[in-house]
Parts: structure tokens; sequence; C-alpha cells
């Protein structure tokens, strides 16, 4: 199957894009329409607060909490210098600049070349920036209450803390990011690795005649790429920079200055190879959105835009990536071995498990343990990758008493990682067995992400997917506790538009023993648990409580036959109506088995224990009991009788002989042989 990137924006609630390749998940983007990510965001902002204890100032840029802005992120321009000072306050900084740089993430972030691929740092490289300026002033010094700057966001408010924020911005493009407000910064790539397209870009960089004052990194994208390409790519962020300039003169602190874009220009312009071949949208707005980016960017690959037309299917459906995507969301993922890992993040770290569960193939415990931890590394390495995990990330590994596969376990997951946006660190495996690493972070995981919103939002694409599927007037909709007032109070207009669009009414009811965020579709009442021929969807069955069958179909738990059209019939009756328990009795009593073959039915509501006392005496009135007798054959008869001495043997008194000769007389008769005629 050919590499494409696919985009769902069928509901108003939010966008999701995915990138698959021979039908296994690359890459999976989620944005939230009442949640937009603001990485990125520039903004006019008003200094709050300095702290001189922190060396850092706080930011009112208009969010939530004041942004923290360190003091080697705050940009020369902005200090109150004496008069003395002003003409050359730091003159050896002119004279040292590095040769090439390194683009850091493909989000515009940039850092030195002397540091490694696997530095932790936060898009910018923080002991670069706190440089001789720090020892010659302090912030409270050159930095004033009120000033006002203009920032950008460099991480998102996250719990309790408020956002990073920098002047040092950064515009990315497609090919080239543009530092507008550092004069030593520009470069090519480090992970450009060819000499030869590296001295070219490096021509062509030359060949831009940067403004006084800027820099320029040529991406990893741009390699391979002509010199009219780079230098259009330059001329429209130059031409970006002088709008946010002139926006930001008449504009008044807080306020936004430039939002980095919707999630479908910046997917396309950071995930967009070669490699793709098409781009499959199902929205309308979103396909003209595309299309557009795309044309501004690479106007002859723009035909490779499509717009997706399925009446049945999704998007993710059709292209089979949907339990894919869902996989994301469990703490739980399978390994092909029979292992299996747990992920749990926490506001410290991440934490992820390696159990080898039924891997039992090796022959010893030493193949055993590095069989599962090879499998682990490159599905850990996958799960970081679309699950967007970042920070402090521990792998706790199964012990391995060799050296040697210990660090065949650690280069294998440094070759998993190498193609990965952001950049990591990954350390040794411990004595403990635990392998610590780290992860840059550019934007919310979707373990972040959790809670009623998104399991709010999978019910509602759950329920538009079995309104394409089937026609149904009614369904009900069975959510945990903690879902069902979020559902209800927060999502009621999603919902009455699923009802316009798809002429059927749609009812919500809480089950306290679904565990969260499990919930149950159906197209009638549900009154036990046992009623799943109505079942059309029940979340508990893609995480591994029953196995992926049509539930109209699914055998009953305590039988081998199916459940039998009368019984199912009867049960719509008895629900339906007011007095269904009733009837619900009534049929229980006058139910009858049925057989086929050698094997017996029972009806729904009837408990299969116990039955074979009932079904002897069940249509026998008293009055015929005593008339008429059923005589069995001999052959029952004798059935009967086996049966009986195997499993209830009779219990008989023996007695003790009273003398012994007669006990020996009687043995000797009984074995007395008969005489021949």
């Amino acid at each position: 199957m050919a590499k494409k990137m696919l985009i769902d924006a069928t509901q108003s609630h939010g966008v999701r894009i995915a990138v698959a390749a021979n039908g296994c998940l690359e890459h999976f983007l989620f944005e939230s329409s009442d949640q937009k990510p603001l990485k990125n965001n520039i903004y006019l902002a008003k200094i709050a607060r300095i702290e001189p204890s922190l060396q850092a100032a706080f930011a009112d840029y208009g969010g939530n909490r004041h942004g923290f802005l360190p003091f080697g992120e705050i940009n020369e321009d902005y200090y109150q210098l004496p008069i003395s000072d002003r003409k050359n306050p730091f003159p050896e900084e002119g004279a040292t600049k590095t040769e090439d740089k390194v683009e850091g993430s493909e989000n515009g972030t940039e850092e030195s070349e002397s540091t490694s691929d696997d530095t932790k740092s936060n898009g910018r490289n923080f002991n670069r920036s706190r440089n001789r300026s720090d020892n010659r002033y302090k912030i409270q010094e050159v930095i004033n209450r009120n000033q006002v700057m203009l920032v950008q966001l460099l991480k998102e408010e996250r719990y309790n803390k408020g956002a990073v924020i920098t002047t040092r911005l950064a515009l990315a493009g497609r090919y080239c990011v543009l530092m507008p407000m550092t004069a030593s910064g520009g470069g090519v790539s480090r992970k450009i690795i060819n000499i030869f397209q590296r001295k070219k870009l490096r021509k062509a960089l030359d060949e831009l005649k940067v403004e006084k004052g800027m820099s320029v990194i040529i991406r990893t994208a741009g390699e391979g790429r002509t010199k009219t390409e780079i230098k259009k790519d330059y001329e429209y962020l130059l031409k970006l920079w002088k709008d946010i300039r002139e926006l930001t003169k008449s504009s008044n602190a807080p306020c936004l200055i430039h939002e980095e874009g919707s999630l479908v220009k910046t997917s396309i312009r950071d995930l967009y190879n070669r490699e793709i071949e098409y781009i499959d949208v199902s929205s309308d707005e979103e396909y003209k959105m595309a299309k557009d980016t795309m044309k501004a960017m690479i106007p002859s690959h723009a035909r490779k835009v499509r717009r997706f037309k399925h009446k049945i299917q999704s998007i993710f459906e059709f292209n089979k990536i949907g339990g894919e995507i869902s996989k994301i969301y469990k703490p739980n993922v399978e390994l092909k071995s029979g292992g299996y890992i747990v992920i749990n993040q926490t506001e410290a770290l991440v934490a992820v498990d390696v159990n080898s569960g039924r891997s039992i193939k090796e022959r010893n415990i030493e193949e055993t343990a590095l069989k599962t931890n090879l499998e682990a590394a490159e599905e850990t390495a996958k799960q970081i990758r679309l699950r967007n995990l970042s920070g402090l990330i521990v792998i706790d590994f199964i012990d391995m008493e060799i050296k040697r596969n210990q660090i065949k376990v650690e280069r294998f997951l440094k070759d998993q990682l190498k193609n990965d946006r952001a950049r990591n660190q990954i350390g040794q495996i411990s004595s403990f067995g635990l392998l610590e690493m780290s992860r840059q972070r550019i934007g919310t995981s979707i373990t972040e992400m959790q809670g009623s919103e998104v399991s709010a939002l999978e019910v509602l694409r759950k329920i538009e997917n079995e309104c394409i599927r089937e026609k149904n007037e009614k369904l009900f909709v069975y959510t945990c506790p903690s879902m069902l007032p979020y559902l209800v109070n927060e999502k009621r207009g999603s919902i009455l538009d699923l009802e316009n669009k798809y002429d059927t009414k749609i009812y919500f009811y809480e089950d306290n023993s679904l565990p969260a965020p499990n919930f149950r579709i159906s197209t009638n009442i549900l009154q036990n648990w046992r009623m799943d021929g109505q079942i059309i969807y029940d979340s508990t069955a893609e995480r591994g409580r029953y196995q992926n069958k049509s539930f109209s179909k699914r055998k009953h738990p305590k039988t081998r036959g199916r459940v039998g059209e009368e019984s199912n019939e009867r049960l719509e009756q008895s629900v339906d109506s007011e007095e269904s328990s009733k009837k619900n009795d009534n049929f229980n009593k006058n139910a009858k088995y049925r057989t086929q073959g050698s094997r017996r039915k029972f009806p729904f509501k009837r408990s299969p224990l116990n039955n074979d006392k009932k079904e002897e005496t069940r249509n026998i009135k008293p009055d015929d009991a005593t008339k008429t007798k059923v005589q069995p054959s001999q052959d029952q008869e004798t059935k009967e009788n086996i049966g009986t001495k195997v499993t209830n043997p009779p219990l008989r008194k023996v007695k003790k002989a009273s003398n012994k000769k007669e006990s020996v007389s009687e043995s000797k008769k009984a074995q007395k042989p008969k005489k021949k005629r």
C-alpha cells in the first residue's frame, strides 16, 4: 500500500490527521475545536512581575496564567541600558559566529552545533541563551515592570504550570526558519549529512542576502531543493515578519499578533514529503484549505490533494487504521510475541513497563527477555511518537544478565527514534533494568488530552459511524457516570446536529457497571447485560473483554447455541411495553427449549442452571400426569440406568454374616459353575 495522509474533519468538534504507510500508522495528530494549540503563537505581552531570585520575569500575554520569561530568553534590544553602555554593550558578540547550526525540531527551533542530537532542551539551547550578559547585568537592572515585549510561546500551560515564553522569535516555513531578532544563528541543518548538499545549501544561503540583525536556518526538508524554491520560501517569511511588525505598532498589550495556523496547514508543512502519494480530506472546508496550502508551498503537487467521498465508512475505517488509532488511548499495548507494555503518564515522568506475558517460545530466559525487549523497544518508540510523549521517560525492561544484550537493546531503541521530529537523549540500562531518556516537548500529548472531552468526542464519532452504516430510528447510548454530564451539557449542540442530520433520536443513560471511558450503543433499551442481541457497539470489546465479533450473532455466554429469532422478537415486545417486567416473568415460565442436533438452546432471559429437573414437569398438568405415563424404550431405560449408577450410586446396608460357614457356603454356591448339557 502507498504512503498517504488522511485528514478527518467530518465532525465540527475536532480534526484528526494520520499518516499511514503499508497499512501501518506512522503519525497521528488531533486538534479539538474547543482547545486549539497555542505553541509558536506570537503575542504582544507586558511584564507583570520581576523575580530577582529566579533571574526571570512573568509577562501577561493574555493567557490564564502569566508566562515565564527567563533572563536568557530576553533579547538585548529590550535592555534599558545606561547611556554609556548603549553604543556597544557586547563588543565580543559580533566576532563569534558559528558556521553551521542544527535545525532542532521541525517547528522552527534552533540549537548550537556543538550539542549533540540527543541534547535535552525546550526548543532552544538555554545554556547558549544565557550568554555573557547574565554576568554583566541583572534582570532587575535592565528590565522594567509594565515593559511591552513581543514574545513567542515555547511551552503551553500544563497542569499548574504557566507557559514558557521567549523574545527570540522564530518563523518556520517549508524549507527555512527565519529568526528576525537573532543576528548569529543561521546555517544548515546538521541532519543533512551529505557534504555536497551542505555546500550547495550554504551557497544558496549566502545568495539570499539576509537582512542585518536576522538569521536563517535551512531545514531538513530543504535538502535537494533548488535556490529558487529556498529563496521563494525566505521571501514569504520575510513578508510575514513585516506584517507582524506593522500589526504590532497598532496593537495594545496583551493581545495575539500571529497565530501559527490550523492543524491542516502545519501538518502539510511539517509532515508532507515526496513519499506521500496523495492526501485525502473528508470535509469541503478542510479540502479547500489543504488545496490552497499545497498550491502556495508546492504548486506542482496540488493535484495530490483529493476529496474523500464514501457514504458508508469513515476515512479511517476505509483505510483500515481505525483500530490502530483506538489503541493509542489504551494504557496496554500488545506485542506480537505475546508480551505487552503498559504506558502510564504522570506529571513528573512517563513510565513504560515491559512484560513477557505469553512469550514462551524461546529456549531459555535470556533469549525470551532479549526478544521481548527488542520488540518492546520498537513498539515503545512508535507509541512515543504517536502519543507525543515528552519529558522524562523511564522504560522498565525485562532483566538481562548478558551485557551484550543490553547494549543491543539500547542501540536498537536509538535506531527506532532516529527519524523522530523531536530531539531525544537516551541513557543506558541500569543495574535495575531501567532505561532513562528525555524527549523534547513539541505539543500536548494524547494522554494529557484524555478525559471527559476526548471520551465524549469518541462517543459522538461512533454514533455518527453507526448512523452512516445503518438507518436507525432510535439509538440508546450507555456511558460511565463521569462521562454522561459532559455529554449532555457541553455537547448538546453536537448531539442535536446528529439527530437532525440523520433523522435519529439519541437517548443517553448512565451505566454504573461500565468503567471509564467505556460505553455501549444499542438499538433498544437494555434491561439485562445478557441482552446483547440489541448491542451494535461495545467499547469493552475493543479493549479486550470480548472478541471482535458481531454482537447480533454472538454466542450465549453459558451455552453453545445462538439466541433464537423468536426470543428476540418477544424481548422487543416486552421491552417496548409498559409492563415489561410481567411479560418477562410470563416469558420465563412459558418458554420452551428448542434443540437442534445435540445442542440445546435457551431463551435469552432464562438461566441455564438446573434445567434438567424443570424440563421433566414443565408442560405436564397434574391431572394428565396421573392418567398418562410415558413408557421409555429399552435403549433409553438402559442409558438412564447406567447414568444413575455412575452419577448417583444407591446406598446399601451390608450385614455381617453371623456364621463364617454360612458366608463361605454362599460364596461357593455363587462361584459354582453351571453343568454342561
